[in-house]
């Protein structure tokens, strides 16, 4: 397919001032990740592009433009909101609208903070404490972290089946910490196994109510002591379930 975009089939309006004191100036010396960047020309197009301030966008629109994951999406979403470039303005569990912050002396760099913290150092003659300097790593640096080591984008991406409102579990650092905390303890594989039969066992009588990872783990004796009892009643009766 040729693609020949022709400027009267529609543009995009970009207000400009005098000496490169303008929003693409200001974005190019902004210095974001390239998610952050396809974020927020997503949002211009949306915006800017159909002479509107702001619009409402759905997380998937963000997956199917940028091509990122959602886990990837809400971190960098998040990290613009507080640099002030964004506007985010949300109705929990139903949608969110965006609009760009024009007035980018209000932007902000968020850089790593150092801190004082006291080191013992053990020597031959005697305790000696001194001061050094340790870096707290940001917030989308721990979440990368998170992300990396045990996949959880996915796992939480498979309540979508149960959780008719799963996206909020992957802002949510209760049912995060629930998850890493299964997953350190039973192992990827197993949470994919379990996780992904969810939604069967939850359709069955008398089945413990689960649609969320913290809910798991809190019912999880619950839920293996209903699965024995199913595996008892399918050896009775000789039938499987599926």
């Amino acid at each position: 397919m040729i693609t020949n975009p022709q400027i009267e089939n529609g543009f995009i309006q970009i207000a400009t001032g005098k000496k490169e004191n303008d929003i693409l100036s200001a974005l190019i010396k902004a210095s974001l990740s390239g998610t952050e960047y396809q974020i927020t020309l997503l949002i211009m197009r949306k915006t800017w592009g159909f002479k509107k301030k702001e619009d409402w966008i759905s997380l998937t629109q963000f997956e199917e433009y940028t091509g990122k994951t959602r886990a990837s999406i809400c971190s960098s979403i998040n990290i613009l909101v507080k640099k002030s470039i964004l506007v985010k303005k949300s109705i929990p569990g139903v949608r969110a609208s965006y609009q760009l912050n024009k007035d980018f002396n209000r932007w902000k760099q968020l850089v790593k903070k150092n801190r004082l913290v006291k080191k013992t150092i053990q020597t031959s003659i005697k305790k000696q404490t001194q001061l050094v300097k340790k870096t707290i790593p940001s917030k989308e640096t721990i979440t990368k972290e998170i992300y990396t080591k045990y996949n959880s984008n996915k796992l939480l991406g498979m309540f979508r089946d149960i959780n008719p409102f799963y996206e909020r579990l992957f802002a949510n650092k209760t049912e995060r910490a629930a998850l890493e905390r299964m997953v350190e303890k039973y192992g990827e594989d197993k949470m994919y196994g379990l996780i992904g039969h969810l939604k069967e066992i939850l359709d069955r009588p008398y089945s413990p109510r689960i649609t969320t990872p913290y809910e798991l783990e809190v019912k999880m004796g619950h839920l293996v002591q209903f699965m024995k009892q199913e595996q008892l009643k399918v050896a009775k009766t000789g039938t499987t379930k599926i």
